[in-house]
Order: C-alpha cells, then sequence, then structure tokens
C-alpha cells in the first residue's frame, strides 16, 4: 500500500467564492463560523490543553469555503462525553479533523456514528491504550498543576513539543503557553482523565470507510513517524503525510504548509 505524500509535494491551492460571519463563543475556546448553508460543514477538534487557537491561521484560510466548528472540550473527562458532544452540535454530515488527543476523539466519533463523517484526518497521534509507566508520568503534570499552577506546567510541556528550532521561537512559545494558561489545573485533570481511560482504538481502523488522511511532524517525538505509519497499516488505503521541520503542533509550527495540505485534502473530498 503506497500511502504517502510529503509535505510539499502535489498540492494545489483553490479558490473560495463564499464570504462568512465569524461568530465567536469566549472567543480562544470554541469558535463557529456560520456562513451560507450550502457551504460543508468541517469540525476542528484541538489536542490536549489546546484550543481554537492552535487553529487560527488554518480558520482564516479554510473558513471562506467551510462551517467551521472548534469545540471546547475542556469540561468533559471522557473521550465519549467529547464525540457525543460534537455530534449533538451537528444535524448535518461534516469533515473531521483532529490533532493529538483530538485525533483520539475524532476516532470516538468513527465508532459512535461513522455516517456522519464525510472525510478523516488525523495528525500526531496515537491509537494504543495507557501504556506502562504512562500515568506516572502524567501524574507528575497533574501534581505540578496543583501544587504550582498552569504556568510551571507550559514550562515543562512545551518544549519537548516543539521541533528543536520552535523552541527558540519567542513568539510560538508564548502562544501556545497562553493556550494552555486557559486552562484551569481542573480542566487539565478533566483531559488527562480522559486519555488514561482511553480504550485502544486499533480494531477501529480497519472499519473505517471514509477517506483518510493520517499526519505528522517529522520530528515529533511524542507521535513519531514510524507510530503513524503503523497506524496506516491497520487502514484502508490511507493518505500519509509528513510535515517537515516540525514537531508535533504542526498547525501552529508549520501553518502555511499545514493549511495547504488540509485545503488540498479537503478541496479532493469536497465535490
Amino acid at each position: 500500500m503506497d500511502c504517502y505524500r510529503h509535505a510539499g509535494c502535489h498540492l494545489s491551492s483553490y479558490q473560495f467564492c463564499f464570504w462568512c460571519i465569524c461568530i465567536l463563543a469566549s472567543y480562544t475556546w470554541e469558535i463557529i463560523i456560520q456562513p451560507s448553508n450550502n457551504k460543508p460543514h468541517l469540525v476542528l477538534v484541538p489536542g490536549l490543553m489546546c484550543n481554537a487557537q492552535f487553529w487560527a491561521e488554518q480558520i482564516k484560510v479554510l473558513s471562506e469555503g467551510y462551517q467551521i466548528t472548534c469545540p471546547n472540550l475542556a469540561n468533559f473527562d471522557r473521550f465519549d462525553q467529547m464525540a457525543n458532544y460534537i455530534l449533538q452540535q451537528h444535524q448535518h454530515n461534516f469533515h473531521l479533523i483532529g490533532h493529538s488527543m483530538g485525533a483520539r476523539v475524532a476516532l470516538e466519533i468513527m465508532r459512535l456514528a461513522p455516517h456522519k463523517v464525510l472525510s478523516l484526518a488525523l495528525f500526531d497521534t496515537g491509537v494504543r491504550g495507557v501504556a506502562e509507566g504512562e500515568q506516572q508520568k502524567r501524574q507528575v503534570l497533574l501534581d505540578l498543576a496543583t501544587n504550582q499552577g498552569m504556568f510551571a506546567v507550559a514550562k515543562v510541556w512545551i518544549p519537548p513539543m516543539l521541533h528543536p528550532d520552535g523552541r527558540f521561537n519567542d513568539d510560538l512559545m508564548r502562544r501556545i503557553e497562553a493556550m494552555v494558561l486557559e486552562y484551569s489545573p481542573k480542566q487539565f485533570h478533566n483531559q488527562v482523565s480522559a486519555l488514561l481511560n482511553r480504550p485502544p482504538a486499533y480494531d477501529l481502523l480497519g472499519t473505517i470507510q471514509c477517506p483518510t488522511l493520517v499526519g505528522c511532524g517529522r520530528q515529533d517525538q511524542w507521535s513519531t513517524v514510524a507510530q503513524h505509519q503503523a497506524i496506516c497499516q491497520h487502514m484502508q488505503n490511507p493518505e500519509f503525510c509528513i510535515i517537515e521541520d516540525c514537531g508535533h503542533m504542526v498547525a501552529m509550527e508549520q501553518p502555511e504548509v499545514f493549511t495547504a495540505i488540509l485545503q488540498n485534502w479537503l478541496n479532493l473530498h469536497s465535490q
């Protein structure tokens, strides 16, 4: 199975012909783009300690052609709750893109209501259950949040998420830190609880029928290229992209390349 398509290759841009009105519900938390009814629906699901600001550059471009929802999942502590919240918001079928923990939520949507999803894209994620020692490692961050606050969590959590060059990008570091600081320790605990109670998803991968894209940053240390290649091997003819010079936070580290990938993908599957 040849499922490889590298970032920057075979990507075409296209023009949108609609205008939209942006309605911001708790600006950085949840964004809903309310355009005309003839636009396809697009759901962008952020990952751990992220929100709509993670997708800010993509929303600027894609909102011209899609009705976009970026849900606030901070107050749920199970993936099925998160998935049902998203499904309750959407009577129409939709394109679905998830990043990291958000991709696991996207897979839960595929488990609950696969008929609702027109196309699926999963970035920088995994499908395994809880790894040995994972609970203890996550507990260290939970204790840090409780005892020292989310600023201390941000200082420890962010740098390993990025390409080495990104760690010296002050603007990028500040924007990611701002997202983390919008979480309370309780909301952080909610999401960690969801992660620590997640089911494995390998059995689900082979059942997915809609067009699927899998991708990650070349230098993602948390969700490696090999991990995503293994995911592809369990799926039916997915496409696979690698974003070069990029760590885990693909939408923010390489926004232009990543947006082009999403544009091209959605254009292929929105006809």
